[in-house]
């Protein structure tokens, strides 16, 4: 029973004032009620506090098209966090969103029977032990299905400590960033495109996901059959959208390659950090795209890129793209 706040606890061999007995005899069975209706009150309202802050849910993520439209510059983790972790494993994903990268980027190739494995390489052997394993070099990666692939350790080769770990599919990394309540940017090296589109839909992860490739006939033919997913013209180039390989033209983004990814259906180029020009950066807004750079690691292409005005920095080393911008001076107000 809570007592007022008059009550006070007498000492070993004391005694209480005469005025106190009185005094308490007074409070009647009102009382009483009053106080314990008071404590129970006081114990729902905490309870019920309490539980709001359990069930509450998190702040809802930006959607992604306003991730894309930020007025920031965006940092995307290259391959994942890879300069601190194996390229293209779950742990180098987990690392890259521990550290806020806005964007998760990976490439991807099919298996033997078809399952779209997160690896950069056409062929196992830089980034896995199938060379020691299977005894020969230069092993294509769609020579193996997907459950022989999954033996592989694509770890040890950059650090013992990650020894044991595997080759993801496209579907468990997507699942293990989603989870997260990150984003992926898909590098499509090879691939079917009614497959990619079909594993994007299924699984619910149009949403989160911007899809590029260097193959822009790849990206119109995925634009038909996911017309919901945001698509990336890496460039410069392999294929164009008519299938043809581009031969004797500049790398550097101008307004023909602007013309050609505007038929894919992007929204974004994604172009070489090298062949970045603050006229090409401006010229590429003004016909509604955003501009990414690829792939930037110290600070002074960092500064470079940032001067150029570019939206999002593709980056080995995200902590440290982040770090740069947290210390960055503005820039000076202009005179009006």
């Amino acid at each position: 029973m809570i007592l007022g706040a008059e009550t006070r606890s007498a000492s070993p061999g004391s005694h209480p004032p005469k005025h106190a007995k009185a005094h308490r005899t007074c409070r009647g069975p009102n009382h009483t009620a009053r106080a314990l209706a008071r404590a129970a009150g006081l114990t729902c309202f905490c309870f019920l506090a309490c539980l709001m802050l359990i069930v509450s849910p998190a702040p809802a993520q930006p959607r992604l098209v306003d991730l894309i439209n930020a007025d920031r510059p965006l940092v995307i983790a290259h391959r994942g966090y890879s300069g601190l972790a194996p390229e293209n494993t779950l742990p180098a994903f987990e690392l890259a969103l521990a550290v806020g990268a806005d964007l998760v980027e990976l490439d991807t190739h099919p298996s033997r029977d078809g399952v779209p494995m997160v690896i950069h390489d056409a062929t196992l052997d830089r980034t896995t032990d199938a060379v020691e394993r299977w005894g020969r070099k230069q092993i294509p990666v769609n020579a193996h299905t997907a459950a022989e692939l999954q033996t592989l350790d694509a770890g040890r080769w950059f650090h013992a400590r990650y020894a044991g770990t595997r080759l993801p599919t496209l579907r468990e990394a997507l699942e293990t960033v989603r989870a997260a309540g990150g984003r992926v940017l898909i590098e499509c090296k090879v691939g079917d495109p009614d497959v990619l589109a079909a594993l994007l839909q299924t699984n619910r992860f149009t949403d989160d996901v911007v899809v590029q490739s260097f193959n822009w006939e790849f990206l119109h033919q995925f634009h038909a059959r996911a017309p919901e997913v945001v698509l990336g013209a890496l460039g410069p180039p392999s294929r164009l959208v008519d299938g043809s390989t581009p031969v004797g033209l500049s790398g550097t983004l101008n307004e023909r390659w602007l013309r050609e990814a505007r038929r894919t259906g992007a929204r974004l180029v994604v172009w070489n950090q090298k062949q970045l020009s603050r006229t090409a950066v401006n010229t590429a807004v003004e016909q509604g795209f955003r501009v990414w750079a690829y792939t930037a690691n110290t600070p002074e292409q960092f500064e470079r890129l940032l001067a150029l005005g570019v939206h999002g920095i593709i980056t080995d080393h995200p902590a440290r793209l982040w770090r740069l911008l947290a210390l960055r001076r503005p820039a000076p107000a202009r005179d009006p």
